[in-house]
């Protein structure tokens, strides 16, 4: 049994929709295209020349059959009173109100609808920002769909460095993705994009309980508060040299990470009062690399809460540098103090590189004036070889933070630094965005 009939009504309504496309006419009916379409139905022994004459017929007769009359009592698109009533951006249109008009009165034509349906389409109803409102709220309920979460920020930042010159420079660009799997698990992945791009956190985390969570991948390690602390949220410019010298995963230049596994969790006595642990097995290599020796590294940290805003903490770092195995240790103390607008934050931290034994610490002080204003001042001394005399370098700084609109902050940082009886002056200036 053939199916032409079946197959012909279709191609009917495929013509019928191209016809009464927006800015279709009656004359569509005669478009030379749609004979076009036609011929090659037929050349393909889709359609036989009758069909194709029937579906050509009633295509035009379509095209030329007048608008249907519109319910009594409402206004067509082509009398004043529609027309007026449609480019009002005051006259919305309720759902209910077509409702029962439809059930009513018959429909009009399909043409006859597109017709009303165009100049009310060309503006919206509402204020002149409701619209743009809507769009806004229709992509927040988009991105809440999302089963992540992309955020980021950077960092423009004007140095004059002892030694280092005078500098503009992209500090940081970062572009982070955050995601759950309901409350069982949890993921992060955060990409450092200027200069060569390059991987930074990639690690899923399972929640098995909130006294313990399992960590997989390359994420911080766990030692030193400030090297924890994203570079987003510093009260100075940059870390203190003894951080960036001597905390594992930054002396390296991974800037604070490593690829292994982490158990950690929190236990809470009251509201304010509780601990926190964190002990990782790790490569000891930099970021997105192999082990480079037979030995893995050990990390661990406990803090303590004992009162509301203080915090004690004492860190420990084990492993091997190189292929050689040189042995390796850090150890380090924390307190930090967060009193209403009041800061407070030490560290002292100590270790070996084979036979060469570094040390170094640092104090920050600041203070919250208002919302948008803070002042910050930070006393810092790094010893790299405890053996040699004359090699410290102490420096002093002192700053001021402006937060001077939601997510953007202009951080000004001046400082003296001291080594082998020289003084140098520095210079840091950073505008920083996040999104």
């Amino acid at each position: 049994m053939r199916n032409h009939d079946v197959f012909a009504r279709a191609v009917t309504a495929i013509v019928f929709i191209a016809a009464l496309l927006p800015g279709s006419a009656p004359a569509r009916a005669a478009d030379p295209e749609v004979d076009r379409l036609l011929e090659i139905l037929v050349q393909k022994h889709l359609l036989t020349k009758q069909e194709a004459a029937s579906v050509r017929a009633e295509v035009k007769q379509e095209g030329q059959a007048p608008a249907a009359t519109a319910p009594t009592g409402a206004a067509t698109a082509s009398t004043p009173a529609a027309t007026t009533a449609a480019a009002s951006p005051s006259a919305p249109v309720t759902a209910g109100s077509a409702s029962a008009a439809s059930a009513a009165t018959p429909a009009p034509s399909v043409a006859a609808s597109r017709a009303q349906a165009a100049p009310q389409a060309a503006k919206p109803t509402g204020a002149p920002g409701e619209h743009k409102t809507n769009l806004q709220e229709r992509a927040q309920e988009l991105t809440a769909k999302l089963p992540f979460k992309i955020s980021g920020y950077g960092q423009l930042q004007w140095s004059s460095l002892p030694g280092a010159g005078s500098t503009f420079q992209l500090r940081r660009e970062r572009i982070v993705v955050n995601g759950d799997e309901g409350k069982l698990a949890n993921f992060r992945v955060e990409v450092e994009a200027s200069r060569t791009p390059s991987l930074l956190d990639s690690y899923v985390r399972l929640n098995l309980s909130p006294y313990a969570k399992l960590t997989f991948g390359q994420f911080k390690v766990p030692f030193s508060q400030e090297s924890l602390r994203f570079a987003s949220t510093l009260l100075t410019v940059e870390r203190s040299q003894v951080v960036n010298s001597l905390v594992p995963g930054r002396d390296n230049g991974s800037n604070g990470r490593d690829i292994g596994v982490e158990l950690g969790g929190s236990y809470n006595f009251s509201e304010t009062t509780g601990v926190d642990y964190a002990v990782a097995v790790l490569n000891g290599a930099t970021v997105d690399r192999k082990d480079d020796n037979n030995r893995k590294d050990f990390a661990g940290r406990l803090a303590v809460r004992p009162l509301r805003g203080l915090s004690l903490a004492g860190d420990y770092y084990k492993g091997a540098l190189g292929a050689n195995e040189v042995s390796r240790a850090r150890q380090g103390a924390e307190i930090a103090y967060t009193y209403r607008p009041l800061t407070l934050e030490g560290e002292f931290i100590w270790g070996h590189d084979g036979a060469v034994r570094e040390q170094g610490w640092y104090g920050l002080g600041a203070w919250k004036f208002s919302k948008q204003w803070e002042g910050v001042v930070r006393v810092d001394s790094y010893d790299p070889n405890r053996s040699l005399p004359g090699v410290s370098v102490t420096s002093y700084l002192g700053g001021v933070n402006w937060y001077f609109a939601p997510g953007l902050r202009w951080q000004l940082n001046y400082g003296r630094e001291d080594s082998q009886n020289r003084a140098r002056n520095l210079f840091l200036s950073q505008i920083q965005f996040q999104f």
